[in-house]
């Protein structure tokens, strides 16, 4: 009798330390969940103000209101996507100037071959052939060879640098 007693303390105990566990666990992930939810919808709602504005041409608003989201964030995938985005808005509005500070600010903070498309597309479009084909060169370098299509990808990019070069390839 007191065996079958302690086996059943036991394995009630042993339920209600997991059930404890399991509940303490899914309330740190869901508190996980909704700040990284909350978090992120600051920054759609930052990109959206800004393209509000930037739509408007108030660019030094627009501007005011990236920067603000950037230096309010320490998460490096939000300051990617905030400057990322101030990059192709910039980009999309002509603001080449401003296109260009952005995305140089994002390969300080993600070099890849994407941030270094972006900014030899931004010096190509200004005229600036020098440092666009030492971009796309960059962006060749920086290609995940190991992705479907880079080979293309890779092609693509070094028609690019002919056509700038005059080589045409």
């Amino acid at each position: 009798m007191i065996v079958v007693t302690v086996v059943v303390i036991a394995l009630g105990g042993g339920v209600v330390a997991w059930y404890f566990i399991y509940g303490q666990k899914s309330k740190i992930s869901n508190t996980k969940i909704d700040n990284l939810t909350a978090s992120n919808q600051v920054v759609v709602n930052a990109v959206d103000n800004a393209q509000v504005l930037i739509s408007k041409g108030d660019i030094t608003g627009a501007k005011v209101v990236y920067d603000n989201a950037i230096k309010g964030t320490t998460d490096s995938y939000q300051k990617t996507a905030l400057l990322s985005s101030e990059a192709t808005a910039y980009i999309n509005s002509g603001d080449y100037s401003q296109a260009l500070t952005a995305a140089k600010e994002l390969e300080a903070v993600n070099q890849n071959s994407g941030v270094a498309s972006t900014i030899a597309e931004i010096y190509e479009r200004q005229g600036d052939a020098q440092n666009a084909i030492k971009y796309y060169k960059k962006t060749i370098e920086l290609i995940d060879t190991k992705q479907p299509r880079s080979d293309a990808y890779i092609q693509y990019i070094q028609s690019k640098i002919d056509v700038l070069s005059g080589t045409n390839g």
